[in-house]
């Protein structure tokens, strides 16, 4: 199982692949992960729980991101 499917499965409580896919630096806030639902537009805040934190860690190198 790749951290991904970790990822998908057992910590995003449920989001929807596309809102993960759409996911910028932007939507990490205080530890929650907020943003609106692509379908419908309704803002979210999901946890960032422990196991996804350990996996964005891990590939925050991946990511080019823009100075705030």
């Amino acid at each position: 199982m790749t951290n991904l499917h970790v990822a998908y499965y057992n910590c995003t409580r449920g989001m929807a692949f596309v809102d993960i896919a759409y996911l910028r630096k932007e939507n990490l806030q205080n530890g929650m992960i907020c943003y609106a639902r692509r379908k419908t537009g309704q803002l979210l805040s999901v946890r960032i729980e422990p196991g996804i934190q350990r996996i964005m860690v891990r590939y925050a190198c991946l990511v080019k991101l823009k100075p705030l």
